[in-house]
């Protein structure tokens, strides 16, 4: 009797086939659009613009929601994990908040976001009520396990998850929905496409 085997061709990487850096990039972009797709900040009055860059700089913006409730600077993060945050400074002096997940410092994931609410500020300045436009920084965590935390905040950074998030996006009011849609032209016109 005759050993049957099976013999797999492994395709070889011809000029313009996938390497694996390019693999890299599509899998990233399948990361962010099932992120995105989580992310149900859409709603009556709501415009949401998605990968925008901040002009003279490489960084991103994953997404920026536009509501009557303001401006919304939308971070997601995959990271796994319980949420809590430490202190890591002596008894008479603690020192700032940190994230962490599981058992890694996220704190740059909102340090991060702090940045880019300054570039969307700077973006609205030209208008004379441009300053007068709330703008606040979510970072949402939809794989990260909350146990009996609610929503924090660090530096300003509201961390939650994407259900809680949907629900701050549209309260409290503070503009009619034309000066939403101006709100969100001017952001268009500022920060290009990535």
């Amino acid at each position: 009797m005759e050993d049957a085997t099976t013999v797999v061709e492994m395709p070889s990487l011809d000029e313009g086939e996938d390497r694996p850096s390019s693999r890299k990039w599509v899998e990233r972009t399948g990361r962010d659009r099932r992120a995105r797709a989580r992310l149900t900040v859409e709603g009556e009055g709501v415009v949401v613009l998605g990968d925008r860059r901040i002009p003279d700089s490489k960084v991103r913006i994953e997404s920026i929601a536009v509501s009557p409730a303001g401006v919304f600077v939308v971070g997601t993060k995959n990271h796994k994990g319980l949420v809590r945050t430490k202190c890591l400074g002596p008894f008479w002096d603690l020192g700032p908040l940190e994230l962490y997940v599981g058992h890694k410092n996220r704190t740059d994931s909102v340090e991060h976001l702090v940045g880019q609410v300054d570039a969307v500020r700077m973006a609205l300045q030209p208008t004379p009520w441009g300053s007068e436009v709330p703008v606040h920084a979510l970072l949402c965590l939809p794989r990260a396990e909350w146990g009996i935390a609610s929503a924090i905040t660090i530096s300003d950074v509201w961390v939650g998850w994407p259900e809680l998030m949907a629900r701050r996006v549209q309260t409290p009011v503070v503009m009619d929905s034309s000066t939403v849609h101006e709100v969100a032209q001017l952001i268009v016109d500022n920060l290009p496409i990535a």
